[in-house]
């Protein structure tokens, strides 16, 4: 369906001639886009298609891309939200909530190539969809609620079928509280942290200090309280990251430490803050939009 929002100007597509100078939208100026219209960068392009795709009342993707051998893009297309259908995921047998379905092939979209003179021109444009469109801040509105549901159910996907390297006790615990990226740097500290070398190099009372070593000339210390598990390694690591380094992770082995304190796990790592940061973000952009509106 092709159509235009009450009250926006109109689209028009129309061959322009190869000297049309680079075109980047203006503030209440009436946009338009036509094959043979030049912009400085690839870039430039995906944001004038955004801001047609607002005033329609559709949301966009990034699809197709080539490359130069220099990693140059040579050529790049845009589509809508809409496009093509989703394919069908092996594990969604397995799965207890599924994603919302957004896609119905839907043909519209802009695609750019790169121009000899080093810019990038609109190579074909298709203005019709086959839904309906929404009014501006309407469809706003809708994109942002889509892409917080999509964004959400992609990330209960990727940490429920997170492929954990050993059924470790350590590892079984974090899986289930950080998110993916940083149970993958963890891991990272885990599987390195096994075979290091250590010695004991001082012993008082409740406490003892172990040089960890990282290969024959490179050593850490690590304090460790036997009391209190608690393990303090001149690496820093955990001061700097947030993440257990492969030194105490070593010395907690050693010592048949099968569960780590809450202290050593931040909040901010884990997945139910991720989950609620994105929540915020996204609420915090549409009221930002209203307010927006309500002062034009």
């Amino acid at each position: 369906m092709s159509g235009n929002t009450e009250g926006s100007p109109p689209f028009t597509c129309q061959k322009l001639s190869p000297d049309t100078p680079s075109y980047a939208p203006k503030r209440n100026e009436t946009f338009s886009i036509s094959v043979g219209m030049g912009f400085e960068d690839s870039e430039a392009a995906y944001n004038y298609y955004l801001s047609y795709a607002k005033r329609m009342g559709f949301s966009v993707r990034k699809e197709h891309l080539r490359k130069t051998k220099e990693g140059i893009i040579r050529s790049r297309r845009f589509v809508c939200s809409r496009e093509g259908w989703r394919k069908r995921d092996k594990r969604d047998i397995h799965a207890k909530v599924y994603r919302a379905e957004t896609r119905m092939g839907c043909e519209a979209k802009m695609a750019i190539s790169l121009h000899k003179n080093g810019k990038y021109r609109v190579s074909h444009f298709h203005p019709s969809h086959n839904h309906e469109l929404e009014t501006p801040s309407k469809a706003f509105l809708l994109v942002d609620d889509r892409r917080s549901k999509e964004q959400e159910a992609d990330v209960n996907m990727r940490q429920r079928f997170i492929k954990v390297y050993a059924h470790t006790a350590h590892l079984k615990q974090v899986v289930q509280l950080y998110t993916p990226e940083i149970y993958a740097l963890f891991e990272d500290q885990y599987k390195r942290g096994i075979d290091l070398v250590y010695e004991v190099c001082e012993e008082r009372m409740d406490e003892t200090i172990y040089l960890v070593f990282d290969d024959p000339q490179h050593a850490h210390k690590v304090t460790f309280n036997s009391v209190d598990t608690l393990a303090l390694c001149t690496c820093k690591n955990f001061e700097f990251i947030g993440i257990l380094c492969r030194h105490v992770i070593k010395i907690f082995l050693h010592n048949q430490i099968r569960c780590i304190q809450d202290r050593y796990i931040l909040q901010r790592w884990t997945r139910e803050v991720a989950k609620i940061c994105s929540l915020i973000q996204c609420d915090a952009t549409i009221k930002c939009y209203r307010f927006k509106e309500d002062q034009s």
